[in-house]
This record gives structure tokens, C-alpha cells and sequence, in this order.
């Protein structure tokens, strides 16, 4: 893994999030057989996106804590799917879902009530469309099941309260877990979810510190800097 990539500049996070230019050149450049191949070897992720392979996401760092508190027994058995994957599956038993898949926002193809947990880490701030995603990511989890949000805390990761972000640029919000008031770029998540959301309960939240570390605010944190929730499906 290469530490302290956040450094070298913001604009790293914004290319290595998404791959549709390197995908726009290689099918101008390459023949379409050729094509064919590679980004059939990708989609089935036997090559994985090079992000995937050199840097750890979210998911990784939170997985010591989830055991210790039997968070997987809880919330995370069957079959689920994990959106915005970063190369370690939150579970074994969950299918992944990335950019080569199709766009998070739609999950095209994947059919209603297909999961008993849907999980998404650092994606929704991704997303410029955050309802009809969280629409669909709803629609495909089967009822009285689970849908898991690690997404990060505005104040711990962003370290300021207007957007642009200064480590990741591709962020579309922040994020805070209640109604603050003092920003036109942070959406409050829970209040969103319960306005918008009234086949979901609430059945966990935490604020994730856990090792966390904060250098200064021009200064990329370490450890977790997350917010994460839990909803049943309730109806």
C-alpha cells in the first residue's frame, strides 16, 4: 500500500475514482476484439482498476472495530452487494458493484429485492443524485433487511464546511449526521432519510473515530473519519 498518497496532490483521489477516460481512450486506441477482452476481464474483475489493487479504502480500516462488535453477525448475513467497492469486499458472500458495472445511481439490471444487505463506503459523496440512489439501493434490498452507509463525517474527514473538498475533488457533498445550519454543501443524513426514506428505520448509527488522527486542517486525517448507519426495510 502507498501511505500518504493524499499528499502528492488532491487531484490523485478525483482520477483514481474514476476510470471512464482511461475506458473512452482504450476503446478509441485498441481494436474492438481487443477491447472486448480487456474490459471484459475488468467488469468480471479479474483485472481490477489500478486504485483497487495499490490503495486500501475505507472498508479495510473499519473491519477490526465491526468484528469486535459483531457488527457482521448483526447486520450483514445472506447475500449482499457492495457499491463502490475499493478492493476489499466488505463480506465474502457479496456480489461488488463499480464503475465498470454501470452507473451506482441507477443499478440498472439488478432486480428489486435481489439482497439481504446492501452496503455502500465513501460512494454517496460520489453522487451527484443522491436520492434516486439511495432510491435504488433501497429498491434492490429485500424487505426487513439491511442497507449499511459508511460515509465521511464532514467535520472529522473535510475539515471545513463549503465545498470544494481539499482531498478529494471529485466529492459532489459533505456530510453530517444531524442538521447543523451552517453550510450549503453538507447534507444533515439522517434528517434526509427520514424526510425522504419512510420505508426505512433507523437501527444503528456511530460517529467512527477510531485511531483517528488529525494533523491540521490542510492536513489529510488518519484512522476512521466516518459516519455509519444502519436501516431496515421496513415496507
Amino acid at each position: 500500500m502507498i501511505k500518504n498518497w493524499h499528499k502528492f496532490s488532491p487531484a490523485i483521489s478525483a482520477i483514481l475514482n474514476s476510470y471512464k477516460v482511461p475506458k473512452k481512450i482504450l476503446k478509441t486506441l485498441l481494436p474492438k476484439k481487443i477491447y472486448d477482452l480487456i474490459w471484459g476481464l475488468v467488469t468480471k474483475n479479474i483485472l481490477q482498476p489500478t486504485y483497487r489493487t495499490i490503495f486500501h479504502g475505507e472498508t479495510r480500516k473499519a473491519k477490526k472495530r465491526r468484528l469486535a462488535e459483531g457488527f457482521f453477525l448483526k447486520y450483514m448475513n445472506g447475500k449482499g452487494i457492495d457499491i463502490g467497492w475499493e478492493g476489499d469486499k466488505v463480506t465474502k458472500n457479496c456480489d461488488t458493484w463499480g464503475l465498470e458495472n454501470g452507473d451506482g445511481t441507477f443499478m440498472t439490471g439488478v432486480k428489486d429485492e435481489t439482497y439481504d444487505f446492501v452496503y455502500s463506503s465513501h460512494t454517496l459523496e460520489h453522487i451527484n443524485d443522491i436520492y434516486t440512489a439511495l432510491k435504488n439501493w433501497i429498491r434492490i434490498l429485500k424487505k426487513d433487511k439491511f442497507l449499511i452507509l459508511y460515509i465521511p463525517d464532514r467535520d472529522l474527514y473535510e475539515k471545513k464546511k463549503e465545498l470544494p473538498s481539499n482531498f478529494n475533488l471529485d466529492h459532489k457533498h459533505f456530510f453530517t449526521m444531524y442538521e447543523l445550519n451552517d453550510s450549503n454543501s453538507t447534507i444533515a443524513i439522517i434528517p434526509f432519510m427520514e424526510k425522504n426514506f419512510k420505508n426505512l428505520e433507523l437501527v444503528y448509527k456511530k460517529k467512527c473515530d477510531n485511531e483517528y488522527k488529525n494533523p491540521g486542517s490542510e492536513e489529510h486525517s488518519t484512522g476512521e473519519y466516518s459516519i455509519e448507519l444502519v436501516f431496515q426495510k421496513i415496507s
